[in-house]
Order: C-alpha cells, then sequence, then structure tokens
C-alpha cells in the first residue's frame, strides 16, 4: 500500500504543480492585460487549489509513515546534524503546508472581491507565494538538502 501511496503522490504533485503554475500564469497574465473574469479562471483556480490540497492530505498520510519522519521525530536534536532527516522531518512539511495555506487564502480572498483585476491580482501573488515555497521545499535531484528521484515510485 505505501508504494502504491508513493505512485499517487508522485503523479499528483507534478500535476498540482502544473496546475498551480498555470493559475498562477493566467492570473498575471489576466491581471496585467485587465482582461475580464471568465469561468475558466475561477474554474482554473479552484481545479490548483482543490489538487493542492488532495496532495497535502497524501502527503500527511506518506509523513506518518515515513521512516526518515519516525527518526526526526525519536530524538529531532539529533536530526539537526543529519539534513535530510531534518529536511523531511520539519522543513519539507512546514513549506508545503504553508503553500497550501497560501494558495487556500489567496483563491477565499479572490472570490470575495467584485473587481476582476484585484481579483486576479490577489490570487496571482497568493499563488506566486504558494509556487515559490513548493519550489524551495522540492526535494530536487541536484539540491543540498535532500535528493530523490522526480519520479519516486513510479519507475
Amino acid at each position: 500500500m505505501f508504494t502504491a501511496m508513493l505512485a499517487v503522490h508522485s503523479a499528483l504533485r507534478w500535476l498540482a504543480l502544473a496546475a498551480l503554475a498555470a493559475g498562477c500564469l493566467r492570473a498575471v497574465y489576466a491581471w496585467r492585460r485587465g482582461a475580464a473574469f471568465a469561468r475558466y479562471d475561477g474554474a482554473l483556480r479552484t481545479a490548483a487549489v482543490q489538487l493542492l490540497q488532495l496532495q497535502m492530505v497524501v502527503g500527511y498520510v506518506l509523513y506518518f509513515y515515513s521512516p526518515l519522519v519516525r527518526l526526526f521525530w525519536r530524538d529531532p536534536a539529533a536530526a539537526l546534524g543529519q539534513i535530510s532527516v531534518w529536511f523531511f522531518g520539519a522543513l519539507h512539511i512546514t513549506l508545503m503546508t504553508l503553500a497550501v495555506i497560501a494558495a487556500t487564502s489567496g483563491e477565499a480572498l479572490a472570490k470575495r472581491v467584485p473587481d476582476d483585476r484585484a481579483r486576479f491580482a490577489r490570487f496571482a501573488a497568493a499563488s506566486g507565494i504558494a509556487l515559490g515555497l513548493i519550489l524551495i521545499a522540492i526535494p530536487w535531484p541536484f539540491s543540498p538538502l535532500a535528493t530523490r528521484p522526480l519520479l519516486r515510485g513510479i519507475f
């Protein structure tokens, strides 16, 4: 079951990241052009945030089953000396949670604004912050903090 969850997690994370990037780029483009808010924009924004929220749920399940996280919680002070354990035990989950909070609050704030330009600006700012946090928190293969394959659990 754990391997299946890793496969779902790996595929879902790229889908969520792509949806958030598309929503952010669309919001920036529409805001700068002064475009009218269309049904498509609301659907893209909602899909991006819902995919992020689903990814967060799957990520939390994997977090509590991870051997690195268990090692971290067994002795957090010692984990500071092991950068990979500290990254997955504390930094990764914190940054990803903050990213989902930023995107979710940005969507909620954008819904409440009657002005289309302000609606796009709010979601662009929030999704940009979320996107930045996610890109920092991904365990890229070239990262000095932790390395993982980009499609873990599938190949």
